[in-house]
């Protein structure tokens, strides 16, 4: 019987992480020749934004989800080493073996709290984001209101070089630069494609905040499938 897993994350069209998470549905399918199908954001809408797409695969509300691996820090705060400055580099994490085996270290976080680690993807280099201001030093951080994407060495980043982090989701950014509620927001380049006509200077320190996302699933979501001609925009619960 054909059966149907929902996948949640809080990217946005026409980011291009977008474009490729449909591109690995559309594989998926084929691969298993429609008997396993996956829904990403049913109804089109982000139901759970930034740390509620992982809280909601630890609560068994669905057995998917894509997100930023600063979020992984809520399951154990070792995890941070993730996301400190140029730790893994596109150079490191291209040698034979290496994903695969920071895969197996987040694992061993990560499975004993009921969840899997299906794959890893690279982000991007992120860049702070200005409607009007260009830094030249370090010392043009302090003082400001940063967005950052998650918690933890994020923020811890951004607070080492005076300023004040605020965490909140993609979708957000918009609305926050628009009406000016932030001095200046982090993002990856593809964040900055959405919202370049609101902030047309950036700043990029290479290495410094890197974005990697992690698939995560829920260690039994094979019981969250249901009959793909039964569809429904409200994610699969378990049982």
């Amino acid at each position: 019987m054909a059966a149907e897993a929902v996948l949640v994350h809080d990217i946005a069209p026409p980011h291009p992480r977008y474009t490729q998470l449909t591109q690995m549905a559309a594989e998926v399918a084929r691969r298993t020749q429609g008997t396993l199908t996956i829904a990403i954001n049913p109804g089109g809408k982000v139901l759970y934004p930034g740390q509620a797409s992982l809280d909601a695969v630890r609560n068994k509300t669905v057995p998917l989800a894509f997100v930023n691996s600063a979020f992984l820090q809520s399951i154990d705060p070792d995890l941070g080493f993730l996301n400190l400055p140029f730790t893994i580099t596109d150079a490191l994490i291209a040698k034979p073996s290496v994903a695969e085996g920071i895969l197996a270290l987040v694992r061993g976080y990560v499975e004993p709290r009921g969840l899997k680690v299906l794959a890893v993807m690279r982000g991007a280099d992120t860049m702070v984001i200005f409607k009007n201001r260009q830094l030249r030093t370090p010392d043009d951080m302090k003082g400001l209101k940063i967005r950052v994407a998650g918690p933890g060495v994020y923020q811890d980043i951004v607070r080492s070089l005076g300023a004040a982090p605020v965490v909140f989701p993609a979708i957000e950014m918009g609305a926050a630069l628009a009406r000016g509620a932030m001095d200046g927001i982090i993002t990856s380049p593809g964040g900055w494609g959405k919202n370049v006509q609101d902030a047309p200077s950036a700043s990029l320190v290479p290495g410094l905040l890197f974005y990697t996302y992690f698939l995560i699933a829920d260690n039994g979501s094979t019981r969250c499938l249901r009959p793909s001609r039964k569809r429904s925009p409200i994610p699969c619960a378990r049982a």
